[in-house]
């Protein structure tokens, strides 16, 4: 379970390094993900669906850098069972499109296999409140 902590903490100070449109990715981050990684962020959001594997993760994750400016999204706290890791996080940032402001908690539930993340199921509190910031 700490080991499964270290590993999220790791990902979030990762992904956070380089997140503009564009930004390679450090190595490392792919060394954290499972080969056959699973991410669902809700379906109605621009960047919504299912994202398999690595590769789907990355596109996932171009996909977000375009949408969104983030002043932070680092998690609170944490609650940790067993292979399962929540984040209780909070979205503070603009989308870049329209500039539009929103600051919101956020859920994200992770799930671990052989010291990896094996998926991930994002929760925003407001998904209608990020389309209606996504309107012009």
């Amino acid at each position: 379970m700490a080991d499964n902590l270290a590993v999220l903490r790791r990902f979030y100070e990762l992904a956070a390094a380089g997140y503009e449109p564009g930004t390679k990715m450090p190595e490392e981050i792919f060394d954290l993900l499972h080969p056959d990684l699973v991410t669902r962020e809700p379906e109605s959001l621009p960047y919504g669906g299912t994202y398999h594997g690595i590769e789907g993760w990355q596109e996932l994750y171009a996909k977000t850098a375009e949408f969104w400016d983030f002043d932070s999204m680092q998690p609170a706290e944490y609650v940790c069972q067993g292979d399962y890791v929540v984040a209780l996080n909070r979205i503070v940032g603009r989308v870049r499109a329209t500039g539009k402001f929103l600051d919101m908690p956020l859920i994200a539930v992770w799930k671990f296999e052989n010291g990896r993340i094996r998926s991930t199921d994002v929760i925003p509190f407001d998904a209608h409140a990020i389309l209606e910031a996504s309107k012009p």
